[in-house]
Order: structure tokens, then sequence, then C-alpha cells
């Protein structure tokens, strides 16, 4: 998991997993790997490690 890209996006203002998720995708920092229902694989780590829970 990138958690220093994560640190860093938080740290500009940005509190959703999900755009944090969309940003990593769009920069190639992680993987674009889905799960049937279209939700990124990295979602659930990413709110994890923010320590919020979402649903995509």
């Amino acid at each position: 998991m990138q958690k220093e890209n994560i640190l860093a996006y938080m740290g500009k203002g940005i509190e959703s997993p999900k755009i944090i998720t969309d940003m990593l995708i769009e920069y190639n920092l992680i993987s674009n790997e889905r799960y049937s229902s279209g939700t990124p694989k990295a979602y659930p780590y990413v709110c994890k490690f923010m320590g919020k829970k979402g649903f995509y």
C-alpha cells in the first residue's frame, strides 16, 4: 500500500478514501484491479489505513 502517498493526500486536505483511491489508480501508484462490483480492490485498504468505514 502507498502509505506515504495517502498521507500526502490527507495532508493536502483530501479526506475521501474514494478520491484518494481514484487518484492513486490514475497516477499508476496502485493496481487498477477491481471486484465484480466495480470497486477497486485497494479501496478497503485505503479506508482501513485512513481509519474510515466507507462504501465505494
